[in-house]
């Protein structure tokens, strides 16, 4: 007889009692019971999957340093890969399971999660500390405003000065050369001057990067 783990993690795997049964070798009829039964365990129906007086044979499912070290080998391989190619957990204990090994597919998660916290990429973020007047950053945004009833789609310029976080807005009806123009000299005026630098993001409104100039279209 295949162990309840056993059956719980093919079916999160598959999703299907029938081929969860081809597997193991059971009815499908035993998998929906052990199934509903750990169900109710979980929702607090009953106390136990199996009677005190029911005996089941549950192979080893100890995650040995053999096992552990397939896992990391896996992993450290999804390192040099990219996203969408790399190995997930589950695909890792399938492959532990077509290697013969008896362990469950939460055991092999767990240690997948381990391994991430001390050897998986980490976020770098690097502090920035921008001098006073050294740059600003500007960004186009869209806004649906309802004037007299109507819903009409605006252009929002924004400025940013990081030191100060001074932030400055317009609206427009369109977000093409002559606005973006219109919308630095309106910034340069509100804050008298003008910074050493200034970082732009989402542009393609205003400038085409294959033609290498401005549209002056919607």
């Amino acid at each position: 007889m295949a162990d309840v783990r056993r059956i719980v993690d093919l079916y999160e795997l598959h999703k299907s009692y029938k081929k969860v049964a081809r597997e193991l070798n059971i009815s499908r009829n035993t998998v929906k019971k052990y199934l509903h039964q750990v169900k109710d365990v979980q929702e607090g129906l009953a106390e136990e999957i199996i009677p005190k007086n029911r005996k089941i044979v549950q192979p080893s499912r100890v995650l040995t340093d053999l096992v552990r070290q397939k896992i990391h080998q896996y992993l450290e391989s999804n390192l040099g890969r990219p996203k969408k190619q790399r190995l997930t957990a589950k695909r890792i204990w399938e492959l532990l399971i077509q290697d013969g090994h008896k362990i469950g597919y939460t055991s092999v998660k767990d240690e997948v999660v381990r391994w991430k916290r001390t050897n998986g990429p980490r976020e770098v973020f690097i502090l920035q500390e921008p001098r006073v007047g050294q740059r600003a950053e500007f960004d186009w945004g869209e806004v649906t405003l309802n004037i007299a009833g109507v819903w009409q789609k605006f252009y929002l310029a924004v400025f940013v000065l990081p030191f100060s976080l001074y932030r400055f807005a317009r609206l427009y009806h369109r977000s093409a050369r002559l606005e973006v123009i219109q919308a630095h000299i309106e910034f340069f005026r509100e804050i008298g001057s003008v910074p050493d630098a200034i970082f732009y993001d989402r542009m393609a409104a205003a400038y085409d990067s294959r033609k290498q100039q401005f549209n002056d279209k919607l």
